[in-house]
C-alpha cells in the first residue's frame, strides 16, 4: 500500500474506500471484502446515515486499529439535529456532542482524519473546533471537502492551520487543475472523489463510462 505523508507527518494510504452510496445490508460483506483485496482508509460522514453500519462492519474484523485509517466528516445539519444550519456562533457542546456521536458509533476513540464536508456558513467557526478537537489527540488530522483558495485562505486568516487534505471531485470530464496547483503550493494533499463523474444530467454532460476516447484507452 502506498501512502502520502500529510502536512503534519500522518501518512495517509493513497487509495481510500468510499462509502457513501453502499447498500446498507450489504455493508458488513463489502467492507470485508475491500479489507481483504488491500483496501485501509474507510471513508464515511455523518450524512450518508451508515456510521454505525460501518464501525460494526470495520470492528467485524477483528484487526488492531492502527492498521486502518477512517475518514469522517462534519456536516452543519447534524449540529442541530438536521435543522437547516443558520449564520450564527454554534455552540461548542453541539460540535462536540456531534463528535463524540460519530466516535461512538464508529466504535474508535479517534479519527485519523474529519473533514468539513462543505463551506458551509460560518465554516471558520467550524473549522477552529475541530483544531481543538486535534490538539486534544482525538484527531490525527483535520482537513475540508469541496473548498475553494477563497475558503482555503480564509482558514488561513482565522487559524493560521492550513488543511491538511481538501477533498474534492476529480475526474476527466472535471479535472479541476487550478484547485490542485493551489492545494500543492499550499502543503495541502489532494484528494479526489467520484473519478467516474456524479448525479450529472447526461442531457448536459456526457456519460463519462461512454466517453469514446476513454473508452478507446480502455
Amino acid at each position: 500500500m502506498e501512502y502520502k505523508t500529510l502536512n503534519n507527518g500522518v501518512k495517509m494510504p493513497a487509495i481510500g474506500f468510499g462509502t457513501a452510496a453502499l447498500p446498507v445490508d450489504d455493508i458488513d460483506s463489502i467492507i470485508r471484502s475491500a479489507y481483504e483485496a488491500g483496501y485501509r482508509m474507510f471513508d464515511t460522514a455523518w450524512h450518508y446515515y451508515n456510521e454505525g453500519k460501518i464501525g460494526n462492519a470495520l470492528a467485524g474484523l477483528n484487526i488492531s486499529r492502527d492498521e486502518i485509517f477512517i475518514t469522517n466528516k462534519l456536516h452543519a445539519d447534524n449540529l442541530y439535529l438536521g435543522r437547516p444550519f443558520r449564520r450564527f456562533q454554534i455552540p461548542v457542546r453541539s460540535i462536540r456532542r456531534a463528535f463524540e456521536n460519530t466516535l461512538s458509533k464508529l466504535r474508535t476513540d479517534y479519527l485519523d482524519l474529519y473533514l468539513i464536508h462543505w463551506p458551509f456558513q460560518d465554516y471558520e467557526h467550524l473549522w477552529e473546533e475541530i483544531v481543538k478537537l486535534q490538539e486534544k489527540g482525538l484527531i490525527k488530522a483535520i482537513g475540508v471537502c469541496s473548498f475553494e483558495p477563497e475558503h482555503l485562505e480564509r482558514l488561513k486568516q482565522v487559524s493560521g492551520i492550513v488543511p491538511a487534505v481538501d477533498q474534492f471531485e476529480i475526474s476527466p470530464l472535471n479535472t479541476r487543475k487550478p484547485l490542485i496547483e493551489y492545494c500543492k503550493k499550499n502543503g495541502i494533499q489532494v484528494e479526489a472523489f467520484s473519478a467516474f463523474g456524479v448525479g450529472r444530467n447526461k442531457d448536459v454532460v456526457p456519460d463519462i463510462m461512454s466517453d469514446e476516447t476513454l473508452a478507446s484507452i480502455a
